[in-house]
């Protein structure tokens, strides 16, 4: 295919959209002195809402989680925390799958000295967390996906961690509930 753009500048390919062949004409363009084409895909959603975030100075994947845990509980009847201080981390994906994130020891250990007491953490960050977390002060709850953190917040909202999954020494590998 390079040889045909660079001798001809375009190249004609079939495309399938919504099941029917479609014939699609691409002109190359010069980059970098070579004649190229390309294709770039993209995730698009529409939501059913408009969301907006007015908070200053955080960027990054890191907030996803805590910016999804709030759009749910603005969507939902009551305060999800019982006004109760709930801090966390997470990287989230469309699934609603939380990943690790960077600077974890730091953010629960900001999060313990700004008077939280609950710090949900990403799974894969669960041993760093864990050691840098004060315990006496602060329950740190494992999360896997936007449900886990729901739940983990409204449980401890309700007074009631028992069946809290939490992080241990031993970071991701603690499937166990209340360790």
């Amino acid at each position: 295919m390079s040889e045909t753009v660079q001798s001809s500048g375009s190249v004609d390919l079939v495309v399938e959209r919504g099941g029917k062949k479609v014939d699609v004409a691409l002109k190359s363009e010069t980059i970098d002195g070579r004649k190229a084409i390309g294709i770039s895909m993209k995730q698009d959603f529409e939501f059913p809402v408009d969301v907006a975030f007015n908070v200053e100075g955080i960027g990054g994947p890191s907030a996803g989680t805590m910016f999804a845990l709030a759009i749910v509980d603005e969507l939902t009847p009551g305060a999800m925390t019982g006004g109760k201080h709930v801090a966390g981390t997470g990287e989230i994906d469309p699934a609603g799958n939380v990943g690790p994130i960077g600077g974890a020891r730091q953010k629960v250990a900001a999060s313990t000295a700004k008077g939280a007491k609950l710090f949900l953490s990403p799974a894969d960050n669960c041993a760093e967390v864990i050691k840098a977390a004060d315990q006496s002060k602060i329950t740190v709850a494992r999360i896997d996906t936007l449900d886990d953190a729901q739940n983990a917040v409204e449980q401890y909202a309700a007074g009631d961690t028992s069946d809290l999954k939490k992080c241990s020494a031993g970071g991701a590998d603690n499937n166990e509930k209340g360790q």
